[in-house]
């Protein structure tokens, strides 16, 4: 595993140690747990983007995926009817919404010469309710504004028939997408029709998904997933869990019952508002939710946490956390534990190493020691796992003192952390009602 063989580099005063636990764990510095199953290995996606062109075979405009990518010469799309990962529901409504297409006058999108109008169509649906969200994608061209209306009320009629309330289709939207300049926030989906959410449930609590909220693809196994990382933490009932990149809450909300607080912190403001109202919609009142980037708002969030059991549940982009956030963490000595999720364990391969990596000048903390790790099959029919890594604070004392430590990384961001502790406490002062 290139995680171990870097740890094995880099700190030479572990290597016996390293060598020890490989002999314990077939060759593991940890313990790496049995894959855990997902209770559903057929139709499990609860999202799915597909993408409008043409079927090499029928010619017509047709809603799949592509067969290929255009770089390679390939803009043909396939379709879906016979994909084992796909719900049956989901199969209808993208028929649905492709026999649209196909009475169109306006032809799908060609990333070959960049004409045409229909892009991508993206399906959500509750596991639990059945109920189903939609968003059209197209690319404008020169229509004008009246035609464009004119394209909503056609798309709000065509999902107000029988066949797509018999659907399950509750919500519709439509979202206007064109080539961005750098530096330029995309437009957002437009609410069309139904309603403005749907509702899935994991683990006993409701969560309302937004059009661009996360939510794990895979409800039944993210109750796996999800009840994996609490029996991880070893969380008690006076312990604080800091739930970094939280998205819509799903996993602070889902430990809540288990712990005294939950501080959770996400980039996307939407997504915070998405998780103060699941906490509300589930009476649920230990838990605040901040905005902000992680490397920015954890210092200040941090100083509110309350007690000596500080746990940091962390499941981050594809990408893995910024570099300052992990230096947060570590020289932060109240977090003595951390569970990391990663979709893409090779990818978070950089913030595993430096959360073990030796003390030093920067990262003055203790380091983090990964003590076992559990993958889940979350995504059936594929190779890919999802993976939850216990990280317990390493008990040798550090070669800093702890209140030098977290003095220096508060002082180190002093620019910017005045006026983000104001922000912070301001959004406490507003959100008292929910934690």
């Amino acid at each position: 595993m290139k995680f171990d063989n870097e740890r094995w580099k880099i700190d030479k005063n572990r290597r016996n140690d390293i060598e020890a636990n490989r002999k314990i764990h077939d060759g593991l510095s940890f313990e790496l747990r049995p894959i855990q199953k997902s209770p559903v290995t057929m139709g499990y996606r609860n999202k799915c983007e597909f993408t409008v062109g043409y079927d090499e075979e029928s010619k017509l405009p047709t809603v799949g995926f592509r067969l290929g990518s255009y770089v390679t010469g390939t803009v043909a799309v396939g379709p879906i009817q016979e994909m084992i990962h796909i719900s049956e529901k989901t199969k209808k409504a993208v028929l649905i919404f492709q026999d649209f297409i196909r009475k169109s006058k306006l032809a799908p999108f060609s990333p070959a010469d960049y004409t045409g109008y229909w892009r991508f169509l993206t399906v959500r649906d509750s596991t639990s309710t059945g109920d189903v969200m939609l968003i059209v994608v197209m690319h404008p061209q020169n229509l004008t504004e009246e035609e464009i209306d004119q394209v909503k009320r056609d798309l709000i009629d065509h999902f107000n028939s029988e066949e797509a309330v018999a659907c399950g289709i509750k919500s519709l939207y439509f979202q206007l997408v064109i080539k961005k300049r750098v530096g330029e926030d995309g437009s957002k989906p437009v609410h069309l029709s139904g309603s403005t959410h749907i509702i899935d449930t994991i683990l006993g609590k409701q969560f309302r998904i937004s059009p661009e909220a996360f939510f794990q693809v895979n409800t039944a196994g993210a109750e796996v997933l999800y009840q994996s990382a609490i029996e991880l933490s070893q969380v008690q009932k006076d312990s604080t869990v800091l739930d970094i990149c939280c998205g819509t809450g799903t996993i602070g909300l889902c430990f809540a019952p288990h712990c005294g607080r939950v501080l959770g912190l996400e980039m996307i403001t939407e997504a915070v508002k998405d998780a103060r109202a699941n906490a509300e919609l589930n009476g649920i009142q230990n838990c605040d939710f901040f905005a902000g980037k992680a490397e920015d708002i954890l210092t200040s969030v941090l100083a509110r946490a309350d007690g000596d059991d500080i746990i940091a549940i962390v499941d981050p982009p594809r990408a893995g956390l910024h570099m300052r956030a992990v230096t947060q963490l570590r020289n932060t000595r109240k977090v003595t534990r951390l569970v990391y999720i990663s979709c893409s364990p090779s990818s978070a391969v950089k913030n595993f190493v430096d959360l073990s990596r030796p003390s030093s000048k920067t990262l003055r903390g203790a380091p983090f020691v990964p003590v076992r790790a559990v993958p889940v099959d979350m995504f059936p029919q594929t190779k890919h796992v999802e993976l939850a890594i216990l990280f317990e604070r390493e008990e040798t004392p550090a070669s800093v003192e702890e209140s030098k430590s977290e003095g220096a990384v508060q002082e180190d961001t002093s620019s910017q952390e005045t006026s983000e502790t104001t922000d912070v406490d301001r959004q406490g002062n507003e959100d008292n009602n929910i934690a």
